[in-house]
């Protein structure tokens, strides 16, 4: 039997949006179908029913009152020293696009435990908020994405205040990036290492160590693979120190 995860926003019993009710309609048909199913939330921290017992497959997690606490004030001291724009309306108020992604966030990253153990075989994950930043992406496991969010529909709208189109733009940018860097073909780098002054093997770095390595532009975190030493027939050593890299 297929393991099946569901990540959402927020789940019914308790109120949500259009998230919760099409993933609540998702979680209903895998279950009718044999599978055994489990859904994680990452808005619904210290949230609990009082007259219904909640469903034992339903995991609720978020950030916490003082979590919020701390983001909300960490972003207030950002944008009184640095002016930060991406999130400032030109004309009132703030919006709320990226601060909802940090918040999202923090719950999504609670939920990564609980994955390892479970060990599902399909996790479904939202676009709102963009938890899939914070899921670790584990082996053996078919991740899909699925789109519900378009925050550029709140641009003009009259009927919902103004929205920074900054904001909006930055938030579909990183529902984008999110997905792109899940499918982003992975590139081996190997490679000699070679001393440099300051820097000697067997004193500074050893076998298995990770070292950052320069190549075609960008920084690349390696493993030491390998390691040869050769002696002459006077006794002088040389090393020859392999790294392997994913760029």
């Amino acid at each position: 039997m297929k393991r099946i995860v569901i990540l959402s926003d927020k789940f019914p019993p308790l109120p949500g949006g259009g998230i919760a009710s099409a993933h609540f309609n998702l979680y209903k048909m895998f279950r009718s179908k044999g599978f055994d199913v489990h859904v994680y939330t990452y808005l619904d921290e210290n949230k609990k029913l009082t007259d219904i017992k909640d469903d034992p497959n339903v995991h609720r997690f978020g950030a916490t009152e003082l979590e919020l606490k701390y983001l909300y004030l960490i972003n207030k001291i950002k944008r009184k020293i640095s002016n930060f724009k991406i999130n400032k309306l030109p004309q009132k108020g703030l919006a709320y696009q990226l601060d909802l992604i940090k918040i999202s966030n923090i719950g999504a990253k609670k939920i990564n435990k609980q994955l390892k153990k479970f060990k599902p075989d399909i996790v479904f994950i939202p676009d709102f908020g963009v938890p899939g930043y914070s899921i670790q992406k584990l082996p053996n496991i078919k991740y899909v994405h699925i789109s519900h969010n378009n925050p550029i529909r709140f641009i003009n709208n009259p009927l919902i205040g103004i929205h920074s189109e900054n904001d909006t733009t930055a938030a579909l940018q990183a529902d984008g990036d999110e997905v792109l860097n899940d499918h982003k073909p992975k590139q081996i780098l190997t490679g000699r290492l070679l001393d440099t002054p300051g820097m000697q093997f067997g004193v500074h770095y050893q076998f298995g160590d990770i070292v950052t390595a320069q190549a075609f532009g960008y920084n690349v975190d390696c493993h030491i693979s390998s390691v040869r030493v050769k002696v002459d027939q006077d006794n002088g050593e040389q090393i020859d120190v392999r790294l392997r890299g994913e760029l």
